[in-house]
């Protein structure tokens, strides 16, 4: 046995020992991760990471990973506000966890205001049917920290530039940046004409920020003339992926682009166009409102998330807000329209079986769910209900926007 592996027995063999009250988390049918930091110390930092032991155990039993890892919250609201945390990995030695590519990086969700906790799951899911750039994959997990069980947690991917994540070349030109109101990178400002705020994510150049801003400007710019058209944009921007990613916001009832917000964009190198992809943050999405109003669940599906699209209909907001003057803009242009219907039409009989996926996973959750919302719902939530509703919303939602899109 060399080094390495007798490393990860002892690292293994440690942790479960500790973990063997925890044994019952086994029985949800979900892998398990063990967490132990430094002393038992609490993560209270979404800046700092703190040190911590890391072993993942598949659904049967089986050790995956033991190794050292780091740890600190993740989340703007949901760090801040819910009581349920999210969480950032940083793992000592690159790791691929359940078929997805080897990294360091990785993140818990919580899915806290989500009664149903495959919200983020589904919307993920939609974006592969849609085949959106560089979509995450998912792994749902029991997560033990310090001894104590927190509930159903989201494992996937953590956005960032390199292989096997967002593979762009940033030595010549590449950059990954994220339209998003926050702002809290150091490259960082707002498009001349419409004030989008944009940040970039890798690399941390001023070359990278300018060659986005010029992008972003130039599609600023055009679409805010008022008699613009398909060629005074075209040239700056991949329009089928702008496309799938006003499409992937209207299935789902995604209104963070409204603000905007979560909106991640990229180029390959210094001479590609901006792409939009990566689609991430659906904690609120598909008409849910129950924890603002229990009586608002599922609801919406008859209203257009862009206001261009539902023609004498209300949309789900009509908003004066940045993202909602520049992305309905869009659908201004005949262009446009003709792609945004040819990619529904494309992608529509993988979206039709989505609601087969959201039974699926019900299933496959159910005890998982039930220990969650024991822990964590504020409100009483019986989830074959739920299951039911999400299948129905979606069913009703993806016709309506069919019946819509052949008017185009």
């Amino acid at each position: 046995m060399n080094t390495l592996k007798l490393v990860l027995c002892v690292l293994s063999a440690l942790l479960l020992t500790s973990c063997n009250k925890e044994k019952s988390f086994q029985k949800t049918g979900l892998p398990v991760i063990y967490i132990k930091t430094d002393n038992g110390k609490d993560i209270r930092s979404k800046s700092e990471y703190q040190n911590a032991k890391i072993l993942v155990i598949s659904e049967d039993g089986k050790t995956i990973y033991a190794n050292s890892t780091k740890i600190k919250g993740r989340g703007n609201y949901s760090w801040f506000l819910s009581p349920k945390k999210g969480y950032r990995l940083k793992l000592d030695e690159k790791a691929g966890f359940f078929g997805m590519h080897d990294a360091k990086n990785w993140v818990l969700i919580a899915n806290y205001s989500d009664p149903t906790n495959i919200f983020n799951t589904v919307a993920l899911e939609l974006g592969n049917r849609l085949q959106m750039d560089f979509c995450n994959h998912t792994q749902h997990v029991e997560l033990v920290v310090n001894g104590k069980h927190l509930g159903n947690y989201l494992l996937t991917e953590k956005i960032e530039a390199k292989k096997g994540r967002v593979d762009v070349n940033t030595k010549k030109g590449g950059f990954l940046a994220e339209i998003d109101t926050h702002l809290d990178k150091k490259f960082s400002g707002t498009s001349k004409f419409s004030k989008l705020p944009v940040m970039i994510h890798a690399p941390q150049k001023d070359s990278a920020f300018n060659r986005a801003m010029l992008l972003i400007n130039k599609i600023d710019s055009a679409i805010s003339c008022k008699n613009f058209s398909y060629k005074d944009y075209a040239p700056y921007i991949d329009v089928e992926s702008l496309a799938k990613y006003m499409l992937h916001s209207e299935l789902i009832c995604n209104l963070e682009w409204m603000h905007p917000k979560s909106i991640y964009v990229y180029s390959y190198d210094e001479y590609d166009k901006l792409h939009f992809g990566m689609p991430w943050d659906y904690d609120w999405a598909f008409g849910d409102a129950r924890y603002f109003d229990p009586e608002r669940s599922f609801t919406y599906f008859e209203n257009p998330a862009f206001q261009t699209m539902g023609k004498g209909v209300k949309p789900c907001l009509d908003d004066e807000n940045i993202g909602f003057q520049f992305f309905n803009r869009f659908f201004e242009d005949p262009e446009f329209c003709r792609i945004y219907k040819k990619v529904w039409r494309t992608h529509y009989k993988e979206i039709c079986s989505i609601d087969s996926y959201i039974d699926q996973m019900f299933k496959k959750l159910s005890v998982s769910n039930k220990l969650d919302a024991e822990l964590w719902l504020p409100i009483n939530c019986n989830q074959d209900s739920l299951n039911s509703s999400f299948q129905n919303y979606i069913r009703k939602r993806i016709d309506v926007i069919n019946n819509r899109i052949e008017l185009y």
